[in-house]
């Protein structure tokens, strides 16, 4: 019995260990799929989100071979509903929805659909999707992929947007 005892606390101890695991993180989950849009591939949990006006929508998240933005945790995705609209979900420890608002009044940020806190403090930021081109401008593109030249132009932008 004791021998039993000890072998149920064991388990349940790698069980907690396990679920800690999952929840200290967005969980990726693999499928798979033939390369269309496919909902649990390599994409975190979440599958809805709620509106500001409360209205809750489902979506899928887009199959991507080269998602050069998943190390970001940002993915890709549509509404379920015969809309199909186009999202871009980001996932992070912090954000400033009022931030957000403002780079997007000011040009600078596509429209903030949803932000909705998830468990093990993580915040799901659903917006219109990203334009992503590293070689048209005006479009998104990660600074550090950029050379120091194409960035000095930048700063004139930026130090504006604070101001």
């Amino acid at each position: 019995m004791q021998e039993t005892a000890v072998r149920t606390f064991g388990t349940l101890k790698q069980a907690i260990e396990k679920l800690q695991d999952v929840y200290s993180k967005p969980e990726l989950i693999r499928n798979f799929g033939d390369g269309n849009l496919v909902p649990t591939l390599e994409c975190p949990y979440p599958r809805s989100y709620r509106d500001s006006t409360n209205v809750h929508h489902s979506f899928s998240y887009y199959y991507v071979d080269n998602q050069t933005l998943r190390d970001r945790l940002i993915f890709f995705g549509e509404t379920d509903d015969a809309a199909r609209k186009k999202l871009c979900i980001k996932f992070v420890r912090r954000y400033s929805s009022e931030a957000h608002g403002f780079c997007t009044k000011e040009g600078h940020a596509p429209e903030l659909i949803a932000y909705d806190r998830l468990s093990a403090g993580w915040i799901m930021v659903v917006m219109d999707v990203l334009d992503i081109d590293d070689e048209r401008p005006g479009a998104y593109r990660q600074l550090e992929t950029m050379d120091a030249s194409a960035r000095q132009p930048l700063e004139k932008s930026v130090y504006s947007l604070i101001q």
